[in-house]
Formats: structure tokens, sequence, C-alpha cells
């Protein structure tokens, strides 16, 4: 399955923060403490967040302080750009492609995070709790 990413900073940042703090401390942090079930399924999401991840483009790793300078050449390359009705130039997206039982994994995951926040009780209700407090 290939899913687009644009390239901008903004949705770089929020995508890459998925993984921190959220997936990242859930893993390893706090998988120990939650039922196995559980654990299992966040396991696999991580996993399968560092499968789509390592399929991304390097170039659209925004947090190197060349990248801004790289966009830029790339913006007036040669090639198919993508124009707004008032002729604007957009900003271009990349295929990447994603194993399906990565995305069924991450959204399996989301699943758990939802019903979890919806008890408000239990292992994983905590860790997410503990996650959000801020440092």
């Amino acid at each position: 399955m290939q899913i687009l990413m644009p390239e901008d900073p903004v949705f770089m940042t929020r995508f890459l923060e998925m993984e921190e703090p959220l997936l990242h401390s859930l893993y390893y942090l706090h998988l120990g403490h939650l039922p196995r079930e559980q654990a299992e399924t966040i396991r696999r999401a991580y996993e399968g967040w560092s499968d789509i991840q390592a399929a991304t483009p390097k170039f659209l790793s925004w947090h190197t302080p060349t990248a801004f300078e790289l966009a830029e050449p790339r913006r007036e390359s040669e090639g198919y750009r993508l124009h707004s009705p008032d002729g604007e130039q957009l900003i271009s997206l990349y295929a990447v492609e994603a194993n399906t039982e990565s995305i069924s994994c991450l959204t399996a995951c989301l699943s758990l995070l939802e019903e979890a926040e919806k008890e408000m009780g239990g292992a994983l209700a905590g860790a997410l709790q503990e996650i959000r407090k801020p440092r």
C-alpha cells in the first residue's frame, strides 16, 4: 500500500511526534506493566511505526539544518509540479510504500488507546496519563 507524505516541515514534525513521547514511552517504559495482549498490540504498532519511518524518503527528514536548504532547489527543479487554482505552487507529495500489516498494527493500537482513555482505569490508562504529564 502506498501512502502520500507531503514535503512539509510541520507535517513531518507532527508525524515524528507520534513516536516520541507516545509509542516510544509505551514501548520502553510501560510495556512490562501492561497485560500481555495490550503489550503485544503496542509492540507490533511500534515495530510497524519503525517500518513506515524507515520507508520514508531520507530528504523528508526535516530535523536536519540542511533540509531547508535542499528543499528550495527541489521546488525549482524541472518535473511535475502541483499548482493551486490561483497558480501558486503546492507542496510536493511523495508516495511511500507501507506494509498493510504495519498500518493494521497501528490501527489496532489506536483503537486500544481510545478504549483505554474511555475506561479511565487500568495500567494502560495510567500509562497514558503519566505520558501526558508535563515535565
